[in-house]
Formats: C-alpha cells, sequence, structure tokens
C-alpha cells in the first residue's frame, strides 16, 4: 500500500457566502463612490468551487433598489429590520455564519464584511476546519479582520476604480490599508484615499480666507464653513464624506486659529467659533503642505525609525493617484516628516 493511500480523502469543495450587504455597498459607496459589480465578484467566488449556500443581509427596505442583481445570482436576501441601533446584520449573519456555515459538509466560508466584529467568528470557523475567505474594500476593512483569514479577497484588487489612475498591487494595497489604520488611530481621523482630496483643501483654504478678511465681527464659524465648502462640493460631484474627512484633518492638523476672546460661552464647541488660518498658512501650498506633512508624520510616527514608508502607497493614501509628479512630492513630505519630533513643529500661538 503506497503512502498516498493512507492518506483521508479530501472533501469535495462546498461553499457558504455570507454578506453583510449595507456594510459592504457603504463602503464601497464611501471609498470608491461606486457600487459593487456583483456579477464579476460573483465569478471569483465561483473559482473556490460550488456554491451551495448564499445570503445577503440587509435591511432590504431601505435598500430595496439594489435586489435585483443578488436576486439574479441566487442570493436569498436575509431581512435585519433595525429594532435599535445595535448591528442587527451583524448579529442575525454571525449566528448564521456559526450554525450552518460549521456544517460538516461546508468546505470554505466567504464572509463579506469589513467589521472586526466577525474576528471571533473566523476563529471559531477555522477550528471547525473550514477555509474562511473575506471579501470587502481594502481602504475600510479592519486589519485584525484581514490578519484572521485564510485569505482576503479586496474589490480594489479585481475591479479598476475611477479613485486611482492605477490599480495598486496587493503588497501595495496592504500597505494603504496599514496607513490608513495608523492615521485613524494616532490622528484620531478617518481618511478615504480620494483624487478630490486636493481640491477640497482648496475649498476650504478660499473659504477660510475669505471669512478672515472682514475682522473678527464678520468673521464664520468653523461650522459655518464647512457647510458652505459641503454645498459647494455638491455642486462639483464630490462625495460628501471627502468633505467631512478634510474638515477633520485640518482641525486636527492645527491648522486653524479659533478666536475664543470675549465673553463667548465655554460650553459652545470649538467649531462654533470664528476661525482663522493658523498663522503663516494664508498660502495655499504652505496649507496644503502643512495638512500633508501632518498626515505623513502620523504614518512616520506610527511605523518608528526602523521601518521606511512605502511612497507609492502613501501617495494614493493622500491623493487617490500614484502618478510619478505625486510620488516625489511624497517623497520630499517622507523626508522632512522624518525629522519631525512633535506636532506642531513650531509655536506660531494656535489657540485651541
Amino acid at each position: 500500500m503506497t503512502e498516498t493511500a493512507l492518506l483521508p480523502a479530501l472533501p469535495p469543495p462546498n461553499v457558504a457566502i455570507f454578506l453583510d450587504f449595507e456594510n459592504l455597498h457603504l463602503s464601497a459607496q464611501n471609498a470608491l463612490k461606486q457600487h459593487i459589480r456583483w456579477d464579476l465578484v460573483y465569478k471569483k467566488f465561483q473559482e473556490y468551487g460550488p456554491i451551495t449556500l448564499k445570503r445577503a443581509y440587509a435591511n432590504w427596505v431601505r435598500f430595496e433598489s439594489h435586489q435585483t442583481p443578488l436576486l439574479a445570482l441566487g442570493f436569498e436576501l436575509i431581512h435585519t429590520p433595525a429594532y435599535h441601533e445595535s448591528k442587527p446584520n451583524d448579529t442575525r449573519m454571525i449566528i448564521d455564519a456559526v450554525t450552518v456555515g460549521a456544517e460538516p459538509a461546508i468546505t470554505h466560508v466567504i464572509l463579506g464584511t469589513g467589521d472586526s466584529d466577525f474576528v471571533d467568528v473566523v476563529h471559531y470557523l477555522r477550528g471547525k476546519g473550514k477555509r474562511v475567505i473575506g471579501f470587502g474594500i481594502q481602504a475600510t476593512t479592519a486589519s485584525h479582520l484581514i490578519h484572521a483569514l485564510d485569505e482576503f479577497l479586496a474589490y480594489e484588487r479585481f475591479i479598476q476604480t475611477p479613485e486611482s489612475d492605477k490599480t495598486l498591487n496587493p503588497a501595495k494595497q496592504d500597505k494603504v490599508s496599514e496607513y490608513l489604520q495608523i492615521i485613524s488611530r494616532l490622528g484620531k481621523v478617518r481618511m478615504t484615499p480620494s483624487p478630490h482630496r486636493p481640491q477640497v483643501l482648496l475649498m476650504f483654504h478660499r473659504k477660510i480666507l475669505q471669512a478672515g478678511q472682514g475682522g473678527n465681527d464678520q468673521m464664520r464659524t468653523f461650522s459655518a464653513i464647512v457647510e458652505a465648502v459641503r454645498e459647494k462640493a455638491k455642486q462639483q460631484k464630490v462625495p460628501e464624506n471627502i468633505v467631512t474627512e478634510v474638515a477633520h484633518q485640518i482641525f486636527r492638523a492645527y491648522a486653524l486659529d479659533f478666536q475664543r476672546q470675549g465673553n463667548g460661552s465655554e460650553d459652545k464647541r470649538l467649531w462654533d467659533y470664528p476661525v482663522r488660518l493658523r498663522a503663516g498658512l494664508d498660502n495655499m501650498n504652505r496649507f496644503m503642505d502643512w495638512c500633508d506633512l501632518w498626515l505623513v508624520s502620523r504614518v512616520a510616527e506610527g511605523l518608528g525609525p526602523d521601518e521606511e514608508i512605502d511612497l507609492q502607497a502613501m501617495a494614493h493614501v493622500l491623493y487617490g493617484r500614484t502618478r510619478p509628479k505625486l510620488i516625489n512630492r511624497t517623497r520630499d513630505l517622507v523626508a522632512r516628516a522624518t525629522k519631525i519630533e512633535r506636532w506642531p513643529p513650531e509655536n506660531s500661538g494656535t489657540k485651541r
């Protein structure tokens, strides 16, 4: 008897798919500004073997117009009404994944989500001998979830998106995800790589300059400026989330000087005080450098002195593109960021 004959036969592949539709749909809208091409995604899923179970979870009353593509692929649509502010999709999908997905006949489980709540589910299924594949938007998927999986399918890797002039390879995408996680952790801001970001920074710079030209009595609050930029961006078809994210980046980078003199109530939010640009940032190029440098310095701090920043990945984080001119700019920013010991790098009397 040969040695091979002593080995137990592997069971035929049997795939179960569980999709958190709301999580995936909103992530694609925010990060990529497009709907997911489920027909192309499903072809990728079929490479793992026969699919015997396919379920998609959402409050389908809210997403009624998005049902047809999934129904055409044979998905069972599981309605998860929001009875309260918890995550009904996650709860129902977790229950199904650890019960139905753990059945002996199932060999592969595909989890479509970016939520870290599923890390324990992945560990449980792998403990049951299942191969667990994740599917999601790279830029918005929790790194802990990616690391727990046997394999992660990033939508950006096999779909060309308008956000980038060039699709990054898997290693670069991993770097992008790592840098976004660092910015979120150290900078306390959410960030979506987008070529619209420089355009939105320019809008903010112009609005803040205009607001500060009439003296303190005529200065506008930062909240009012954000709303004005949001309206302008809407006219130019810039996603609202990019405006919100850039506003928080400007604020966290100490690029603003809030005017809190007088008898203003201390109970007011800082954004509700009149605002002008930090001294020295009236020039647009300096303002852009300041905001970009703050982001790069967060990544440099998070990586530590022994790890170099990947220029292509960092350029994609900042500008949503990796063109040579942008990579050269990023190179200069990285060189400057590594010399910064604390932020802000100089004291110009900004009031916070």
